[in-house]
């Protein structure tokens, strides 16, 4: 295979060209193959990349692919999900690639203009007033802009139950009480705060190291612009930290390993962790 697509032997003349899945003799490539510089499907060269660049003549969808204007916030998400999938990017690198496409003034962010030029692009084939009611569905902090983060979150969705479960189990165990909410005390049973470098410099308190630990489960589910900081950490609160954790992770076997290191899952260890070690 190898030498017949590259001719390692030097055997094959070197004069003829290779064309797409056949050799350019004069005859065309295989008629399973876009013609150089022609359109195949109506799509051309442009489809096989996954769409052409910005500003580049893309008419409006075809009528029989114009999505009913009366889609709920669910079905826009779902069919920009669809879109973005039919170019490759269901990954993290893809969705990354796809983001910064959009993001013309290299902010960091879109703001409504640049998503609706990205909503154009992708072919999504929204009218504004659907762009924009996807907009605020990407925007849940309410800022005005989408970062990749909330881009990221949008396009992949929460965790499925596989990855769902395993979250709650970890929950629970640190849940020792089963009171359904973990407060500092729950925290100081599952983690020993004496080798943080902070507290073994003066500089804080165990206990603000702990609280630290919880205002990180917080921070996350406060991204939604009606939540509040309270000290304590929900289910709710701890099932969206590792929706945003679960985003970066494209496999679950993945997600399992990196869950159970972290709460010893499997119950095979029977050690206290620590800051930056076990004890």
């Amino acid at each position: 295979m190898m030498n017949n697509a590259w001719n390692l032997d030097g055997t094959m003349d070197a004069n003829k060209k290779k064309g797409w899945k056949a050799e350019d003799n004069g005859k065309g490539a295989s008629s399973g193959a876009p013609a150089r510089g022609g359109r195949r499907g109506g799509g051309g060269a442009a489809a096989a990349m996954g769409g052409s660049s910005r500003g580049g003549g893309r008419g409006a969808p075809a009528e029989s692919d114009a999505p009913p204007m009366n889609m709920s916030e669910a079905q826009l998400m779902e069919r920009f999900r669809e879109k973005l999938a039919k170019r490759g990017n269901r990954g993290i690198m893809g969705l990354g690639r796809s983001f910064k496409i959009a993001d013309d003034d290299r902010s960091g962010n879109l703001g409504m203009e640049e998503f609706q030029k990205a909503i154009h692009d992708f072919r999504v084939g929204f009218n504004p007033t659907q762009s924009q009611k996807l907009f605020a569905v990407f925007d849940r902090d309410g800022s005005g802009t989408i970062d990749y983060d909330e881009f990221l979150r949008g396009v992949r969705g929460v965790m499925n139950d596989f990855r769902k479960a395993l979250a709650l189990k970890a929950y629970a165990i640190m849940d020792k009480d089963g009171s359904g909410v973990l407060d500092i005390d729950d925290i100081r049973q599952r983690y020993n705060a004496k080798m943080h470098p902070d507290v073994k410099a003066g500089k804080k308190t165990e206990d603000e190291i702990l609280y630290e630990f919880i205002d990180t489960f917080e921070q996350h589910h406060s991204d939604n612009k009606e939540d509040s900081r309270d000290g304590r950490v929900s289910k709710g609160e701890w099932v969206e930290y590792y929706n945003n954790v679960s985003m970066s992770v494209d496999r679950d076997d993945y997600f399992e390993l990196m869950m159970n290191q972290a709460w010893n899952l499997k119950g095979d260890k029977v050690t206290k962790k620590a800051w930056g070690a076990e004890v």
